[in-house]
C-alpha cells in the first residue's frame, strides 16, 4: 500500500506540474488516503490540511515509498484522459501535454512506442483539424479516438481513492 500511495502522489505531482490537477483534488486525495491508512505519513496530513499551492510539490515528493515509473506514467495518462473527457475544450492543451510527455519518456521506455505515438498522432491530428476546419464532426470523431487511445494507454491503472475515477 505504501508504494501505491507513492505512485499516486508522484502522478499527482506531475499532474500539478502540467496543470491537470489542482490543490482541491490533491487535498481530497490526501484526506481519502489518510482514511485508508492505519498510520498516515505527516506529508499526507499536511496535504489534507489545504497547504499553500507552492508547497504541493515538496509535500508530494515527501510521501514515502518507492514508485514504479510505469505505473506513475499510466496514472498520469489516466488524469489526462479524465481531464479531456470532462472538458473537451482542453483538447489542444492535452495534445501539447502528450507531446511533452512523450519527449520526456522516450528514454525510459515505459510503454510500447506504438501505443504512445498513437495518442500523440490523434492529438496532433485533433489540433490540425481544429485549426483548419473548426470543431465539427471530424473533430469530434478524432476526439473520441484520442480518448480511446488514452484509455488504452492507461490500461487498468486507476487511483485507489479520489480523483473522480471514471469507468
Amino acid at each position: 500500500m505504501v508504494n501505491r500511495v507513492k505512485e499516486e502522489a508522484e502522478a499527482l505531482r506531475a499532474g500539478v506540474w502540467i496543470a491537470v490537477v489542482d490543490l482541491k483534488e490533491v487535498t481530497a486525495w490526501a484526506l481519502q488516503t489518510i482514511g485508508a491508512l492505519p498510520e498516515p505519513h505527516w506529508s499526507l496530513c499536511e496535504l489534507a490540511s489545504t497547504p499553500q499551492p507552492s508547497d504541493l510539490q515538496r509535500l508530494l515528493v515527501a510521501v514515502p515509498g518507492t514508485a514504479d515509473s510505469t505505473v506513475v506514467w499510466k496514472l498520469l495518462v489516466r488524469l489526462l484522459h479524465r481531464r479531456l473527457k470532462s472538458d473537451r475544450g482542453s483538447a489542444e492543451e492535452i495534445a501539447s501535454l502528450l507531446a511533452q510527455l512523450a519527449t520526456h519518456t522516450v528514454e525510459v521506455e515505459v510503454l510500447e512506442s506504438d501505443e504512445r505515438y498513437a495518442a500523440l498522432l490523434y492529438g496532433a491530428i485533433l489540433d490540425d483539424i481544429g485549426h483548419r476546419h473548426g470543431r465539427g464532426e471530424l473533430w469530434e470523431e478524432t476526439m473520441d479516438r484520442l480518448l480511446m487511445s488514452l484509455d488504452h494507454l492507461a490500461g487498468e491503472e486507476r487511483f485507489s481513492v479520489g480523483t473522480n475515477n471514471e469507468h
